[in-house]
């Protein structure tokens, strides 16, 4: 859900609004935190006991190629993931790299 409190966000601070997070509960700070969505200033001491944590990052929708990297890299070749036949695996990125039109 980071993604698409992430896009929210930029949206907004594309129109030159200024968004502050004020008053943030320790339970939703601490999974903001946990894959760097908040920062530098917020840092996490935990990224999760199960390893599904992946880190947060912002990408211009115009450009696609540091996505299908990031994906590659953070999702489908992460240590933890099952091993999958051709087939299998073609499908897991077939869903995975679907984004509706309406997010872009």
């Amino acid at each position: 859900m980071c993604a698409a409190f992430g896009a929210l966000l930029y949206r907004l601070g594309e129109n030159l609004n200024t968004v502050w997070l004020v008053d943030i509960s320790a339970p939703i700070k601490a999974v903001l935190s946990k894959n760097g969505f908040l920062g530098p200033l917020w840092p996490s001491e935990h990224t999760g006991s199960w390893g599904t944590t992946i880190p947060y990052r912002r990408f211009d929708v115009r450009n696609d190629r540091y996505f299908s990297g990031y994906i590659e890299e953070e999702l489908i070749h992460r240590a933890k993931m099952p091993v999958m036949s051709p087939g299998l695996l073609k499908k897991f990125r077939e869903s995975v790299f679907e984004i509706p039109e309406s997010v872009i």
